[in-house]
């Protein structure tokens, strides 16, 4: 598997660093959030969702919809699963993280199957911000 930089030109087709944003108050936040041995998924926490940058995002990022603001922790050493989203998404590394993108017309239409050597694997140091629009 080649791990590409998240600053590789290659992962423009994915999404983009954004910049924009003061993500300090959600990084410390984060530092009270358990990390387990395994994988911990949080969809919505009210903490994180009191912040500033929520409310900032939503407008900005996505029009003023309904989001959410939670976190996936952990040390994941498998690939089980793939997500599937119909919206932006936007991560926040509060350590390194590599992420695994693909992209919608991937997906097989017969079988509905995802062949996972399509796959593009990108690396990102801590703090960067990353929006992965649709």
């Amino acid at each position: 598997m080649l791990i590409k930089k998240i600053t590789d030109p290659a992962f423009r087709a994915y999404g983009r660093i954004l910049t924009e944003y003061d993500c300090a108050q959600l990084l410390e936040e984060m530092e009270k959030t358990p990390v387990p041995e395994g994988v911990s998924y949080v969809p919505s926490l009210p903490e994180l969702e009191k912040l500033p940058l929520f409310d900032e995002l939503r407008r900005r990022s996505f029009g003023g919809m309904e989001i959410q603001m939670g976190y996936c922790n952990g040390h994941n050493r498998k690939l089980d699963a793939v997500e599937y989203h119909k919206s932006s998404e936007w991560n926040l590394a509060c350590t390194d993280l590599i992420l695994i993108l693909g992209k919608e017309q991937d997906i097989d239409p017969e079988t509905m199957t995802y062949d996972t050597a399509l796959l593009a694997t990108t690396q990102t140091d801590q703090s960067p911000s990353a929006g992965f629009p649709i």
